[in-house]
């Protein structure tokens, strides 16, 4: 239902820097601004972890660089506040000069706070509380309460947009292949893998521990898809990730290798439009591989899959295993390879076309049963 309050724009600005989960779940919402408003001039603030995606996306006709990281190292050393503060003031006259009508604030944090200040727009759209924190709410002036609580965060930044009075029907992933990336990834494969091959993740976000499987586990998985199903397994990483990745190539019996290091966000992408399954933990390749609709099997033990889980749910090829910690028990190290096993079983089996399987001969090396998956 359009909004009869929805402010009109000529020149938006969208506020979500961000890791590359973050950044994948709001693909839906430009998509959905661009064809509801193709005139409109949309900016977006993006940071070093995902800039190359947004410089490139077709729904974005400016992108502001937003130094995450050497901003944060500077706070720590006072001899690089001066330089800082010019810095952050450069910034903010850029996105001045814009002359923004609106901005989108979806970071729902502090972070978001500021950048929505720091535009100038006199119209600043965020969440309404409690669906925004760190004093979110008194940066902007006017605020979205998503229609149903708890949801997607792929649905929440729908329900910002449409509050613009953007159609959503229909608002689809837009993932940028530019040619550059598409030679990287198929000069990697060419040199590396023959046949189907499926995608590893085994990182998670330092701050949380809680979401990784071992990378023993993983090995025995790329091991089990290459005996057992002729499939290769390529593993990506992230900074700092390498090791964890090696550990995981080691593990698998030479079924498994890594990613060329320094792959960007657009060569990941290239990467996983090849693949035939992706099996990771909760993070950005795994929103990645959703998103380009392949077919995917997600780890979670912490957070909830129904905010946080491969979007669409619906997509016949997307699996989760979700066993919750209770106390002492469950969490990641809960979740057995044999369920995997099977959830990737049923994964393949339900995405026609994706990869030939024989699945009788599968479930009979396996045993009978059915993977304990659950969806959001």
């Amino acid at each position: 239902m359009a909004n009869p309050d929805a402010p009109t724009f000529q020149r938006l600005l969208i506020a979500r820097p961000g890791a590359l989960g973050d950044v994948v779940l709001v693909l839906p919402a430009i998509d959905a601004l661009r064809r509801s408003f193709p005139g409109a001039y949309v900016g977006y603030v993006a940071d070093d972890r995902t800039s190359d995606l947004i410089a490139a996306h077709p729904g974005i006709d400016r992108m502001h660089y937003f130094p995450r990281g050497r901003w944060r190292g500077a706070l720590g050393k006072p001899w690089r506040w001066p330089t800082l503060v010019r810095e952050v003031l450069a910034f903010v006259r850029e996105l001045r000069a814009e002359r923004y009508d609106v901005t989108l604030d979806i970071q729902a944090n502090l972070k978001g706070g500021f950048l929505s200040w720091a535009s100038g727009a006199p119209v600043r759209v965020g969440y309404a509380r409690p669906y925004c924190q760190e004093w979110n709410y008194w940066f902007n002036n006017r605020h979205v309460t998503p229609p149903v609580w708890p949801t997607h965060l792929t649905d929440k930044f729908l329900a910002a947009v449409a509050y613009l009075g953007a159609s959503t029907d229909g608002a689809t992933f837009r993932v940028p292949e530019p040619i550059e990336s598409t030679a990287r990834a198929e000069a990697f494969l060419r040199d590396t893998v023959t046949g189907p091959f499926a995608v590893i993740h085994p990182g998670s976000s330092k701050a949380r521990p809680d979401k990784q499987w071992k990378a023993e586990s993983f090995g025995e998985i790329a091991r089990w898809l290459g005996e057992e199903m002729g499939i290769r397994s390529i593993v990506c990483f992230g900074p700092a990730e390498r090791p964890l990745a090696d550990l995981v190539a080691a593990a698998s019996g030479g079924y498994a290798v890594t990613t060329w290091p320094g792959a960007s966000v657009l060569d990941l992408a290239a990467l996983l439009r090849r693949a035939v399954l992706f099996v990771g933990t909760d993070s950005g390749p795994m929103h990645a591989a959703a998103a380009l609709g392949v077919p995917t099997v997600a780890l979670f033990g912490s957070g909830s899959p129904v905010v946080y889980g491969p979007y669409p749910s619906t997509s016949p090829g997307h699996r989760i295993l979700f066993k919750p910690r209770r106390g002492r028990t469950g969490g990641m190290a809960a979740i057995t390879v044999d369920e995997v096993r099977r959830a990737i079983i049923d994964s393949l089996a339900a995405s026609n076309g994706r990869a030939t399987l024989a699945r009788q001969a599968l479930e009979e090396s396996l045993g009978s049963g059915s993977p304990e998956t659950s969806a959001p």
